[in-house]
């Protein structure tokens, strides 16, 4: 099949602003290369030199010939739609005689424009098969120096529907250029979706190469948090995608390693609990660690179950924007009552959006998923989304929501030295040592003794 050649505009204007205007209004909207001539003598040339514009706009009173000369042309060759942008009217000259029935596209757009007229106009007949309209995907500015390594170009939203780029591809974003957006005000930078899937994969595969260069167990402790972090905000954009799972498994390899040279589990739990950023991706990281010495002690294949429990933790609450929403365990009926009901929505609904995200595109993980819809179960039953108990949920979910409860009373538990693997059991109590559970609750004790 042949590639569709991207349309482009040319546009005759002798006032530079105003052709940096109309680029600055259609390319927030669409994808088009864009040719520009200062005057109708240049427009001819670059027709005549092979140029073959989808569509024309064209200023009339220009100095060394006017727009008709443009207008002459393009009707005697191509016959292109011809927008005419000026504060004179096609009737007003006889040169452009039979305007609107030389050309159906032809269109007049009387200065001062409105760039919506701009783009009703452009959109009306291009289809969606000549032109795709970008879609795009947003970044904070205080991530984007960081994350932007391949320098994607940069835009600022406008309006909802409207984006206007200020940073071009290739041009790296200066401290001052950065500082200048800060002062505006501004929290969010966006980039084409497919620039900004560009930026995260890029961003996964260096992770991958970090934990393979890791020098110490503190910074390999480090960068296995940040990369939960990574996958998260990855996935979420992008579904799980091949990176995304190679990266998983790289940081279940390492932690893994790090386990099996340690002689006490709770010592580590307390060490990684002593520097907490955020619930999530502090949960998520506490559970990596307790599943994998769980896994030294449970009759399963080992390296499978750690694989499959380590990615529910970092997917469990991938849906969740909201840290604080995040760090509600037990979504009993009373818990529940203590939130706003859009708030109560969001954490009622994450489960089946985590879900939903996992289970998107083609490297679905229905293992992993399984156990994510369970991870607010109780052994007793009280739990949420079905109230499934210890003899209902499989012996893995028990496992997961075991070591999932058991981390999060870890972290908050605000001084970690007054903690012990002892009280934590003490706290869950008896109803995590039943039924399904009671394997599971066993194999953890065994680990954090």
């Amino acid at each position: 099949m042949l590639e569709m050649k991207k349309p482009s505009v040319l546009i005759v204007e002798d006032e530079e602003d105003i052709r940096e205007l109309i680029i600055i209004i259609l390319e927030s909207y669409f994808d088009l290369d864009f040719i520009e001539a200062s005057n109708s003598q240049e427009g001819i040339s670059r027709l005549e030199g092979g140029v073959e514009p989808t569509i024309i706009f064209c200023d009339y009173n220009m100095p060394g010939g006017n727009g008709d000369q443009v207008f002459k042309f393009n009707k005697d060759h191509a016959n292109v739609p011809f927008i005419l942008i000026s504060t004179d009217s096609p009737s007003d000259h006889h040169e452009l005689a039979g305007f609107y029935e030389i050309n159906k596209g032809n269109e007049y757009i009387e200065k001062p424009f409105d760039s919506e007229r701009i783009v009703q106009n452009i959109g009306q007949f291009l289809s969606n098969e000549q032109v795709e309209k970008i879609e795009f995907q947003r970044i904070s500015i205080n991530r984007v120096q960081k994350y932007n390594r391949q320098n994607e170009a940069l835009y600022l939203r406008l309006s909802e529907n409207k984006f206007v780029k200020i940073i071009d591809k290739g041009s790296p974003l200066s401290d001052s250029e950065l500082q200048k957006y800060r002062d505006k005000s501004v929290e969010f930078f966006f980039l084409e979706k497919e620039a900004h899937k560009r930026m995260l994969q890029g961003s996964l595969k260096k992770m991958i190469k970090k934990i393979a260069g890791a020098n110490n167990k503190n910074e390999l402790i480090q960068i296995q948090f940040e990369s939960v972090v990574e996958i998260q905000n990855a996935v979420k954009s992008l579904g799980v995608d091949e990176v995304s799972i190679e990266l998983a498994d790289k940081i279940t390899e390492s932690v893994m390693n790090e386990v099996s040279q340690v002689s006490k589990i709770e010592t580590l739990a307390k060490e990684l609990n002593a520097d907490i950023n955020t619930y999530k991706s502090s949960l998520a990281h506490i559970i990596n660690y307790l599943s994998a010495g769980f896994c030294e002690h449970y009759d399963c294949p080992k390296e499978d179950t750690v694989k499959t429990l380590i990615k529910a933790s970092i997917f469990c609450n991938i849906s969740l924007d909201d840290d604080g929403l995040a760090s509600f365990c037990h979504l009993s009926k009373d818990v529940l009552s203590l939130l706003e009901f859009e708030d109560r929505k969001i954490v009622k609904d994450h489960i089946k959006k985590s879900v939903k995200i996992l289970n998107e595109g083609e490297n679905q993980i229905k293992d992993v998923s399984k156990i994510i819809e369970c991870h607010h179960e109780k052994p007793d039953g009280s739990g949420h989304p079905k109230g499934l108990n210890s003899r209902s949920l499989t012996p893995i979910q028990c496992a997961f929501i075991l070591i999932h409860d058991f981390a999060d009373v870890i972290i908050r538990e605000k001084n970690p030295d007054d903690i012990s693997a002892l009280k934590i059991f003490e706290k869950l109590g008896e109803k995590y040592t039943i039924n399904n559970f009671e394997q599971p609750y066993l194999a953890l004790k065994k680990a954090l003794e």
